[in-house]
Order: structure tokens, then C-alpha cells, then sequence
């Protein structure tokens, strides 16, 4: 089995509580719901053997952006996936952006979309544009929240097996925040 890494926001209960059951009910079997609703900021990240010396840096980098806010909006979508749409991807891009150019060989989502990320929580994925298209939502509420962390966390890709956080890493060494968890990758 390959264990491969990513970098995560982790959203408050009243996003998993929304997205959890749309997940649950609209994503194909065969798509991976690995991790809790989450906006990636950075998949995939380093190899598995390399995560200890990536939090330490990601630690440094972390330090020196400060917590901000994140407001979802509402819905919007991709040709096979609906999500919760961000008011201002600004402050993730820019973490993004950050992180990405210390470590220059991670390319999000293998490059597979362009250099860049559309920070977003995913809400549901369809096997086809049609599924995605006919699909119902519920009415949202926008939601909004504090980032004070970002979570890495390592599995198994496409495996259905869920994912283990290795470290929460505090955004501006925000005195209170969760404490760095660092953990094992099997």
C-alpha cells in the first residue's frame, strides 16, 4: 500500500453536519470519502517519509500567517462534484501559495487542474455531469469560521480506508490553538 499526505482545513461541526450526509448520499460508491469535510490546501503533499521534516518546516512557514476567517457561501459546482463555495478564496490561496512554494515539487492534485487551487469544501462527486446536474440540495446558510490550523494528514488514496491527522500546525503560533499532534504513518 502507498501512503500518500495532504494538507487540510479542517470546518466546525455545522459544515460536517451539512456536508457528511450529502456526501453519504450523493458520492458514488466508488469515489474515496477518506477524510471529514475539509478544504485541501495542498494534495498531494510530501512522501510519507518525509512528513516529520515537512511539519517542521510547515511549522516555520505556519508561524508567520496569521489566523483568518472563512465564510462559505453557498453551493456551486464542478462538471462532477457540487461545493460549498468560499466568499473570499483569498486567505487559502494565499496559504496555499505559501506552502506550495516551499515545496515546490508538490503540484496540487498532481498538476491534474493547473497550477493553482479553487479552495472549496466538497459537498457531493457524481460518476457523470448528468448525476451531478440532477441532483437536489438543501438550502445553506453561510457559514463562517476561524482558521487557527491546518491538519496533515496521511492513507491510503482511493482505498475507502479513512485518513489519520499526523499534525495539527497552529497558524501564527496562536497561543490556545489545538497543540501540534505529530503522529506515526503506518
Amino acid at each position: 500500500m502507498q501512503i500518500t499526505t495532504s494538507i487540510v482545513i479542517p470546518v466546525p461541526p455545522a459544515v460536517q453536519a451539512l456536508v457528511v450526509p450529502l456526501l453519504r448520499r450523493y458520492t458514488d460508491a466508488t469515489l474515496p470519502s477518506h477524510l471529514p469535510a475539509h478544504i485541501s490546501v495542498l494534495f498531494p503533499f510530501v512522501p510519507a517519509a518525509a512528513l516529520e521534516a515537512a511539519c517542521q518546516r510547515l511549522r516555520g512557514l505556519c508561524a508567520q500567517v496569521p489566523p483568518f476567517d472563512v465564510t462559505l457561501r453557498g453551493y456551486n459546482h464542478f462538471p462532477r462534484a457540487v461545493y460549498l463555495e468560499l466568499s473570499d478564496p483569498g486567505p487559502v490561496r494565499a496559504l496555499f501559495r505559501r506552502i506550495q512554494a516551499a515545496f515546490p515539487d508538490c503540484a496540487p492534485y498532481e498538476g491534474a487542474y493547473g497550477p493553482d487551487i479553487i479552495p472549496h469544501v466538497t459537498a457531493a462527486q457524481f460518476a457523470s455531469e448528468a448525476a451531478c446536474a440532477a441532483a437536489e440540495f438543501p438550502p445553506y446558510t453561510p457559514v463562517t469560521f476561524r482558521v487557527a490550523r491546518i491538519n496533515v494528514d496521511y492513507g491510503v488514496a482511493e482505498s475507502g480506508l479513512p485518513w489519520i491527522t499526523y499534525a495539527t500546525i497552529p497558524l501564527g503560533g496562536v497561543p490556545g490553538s489545538p497543540p501540534d499532534t505529530p503522529g506515526q504513518p503506518a
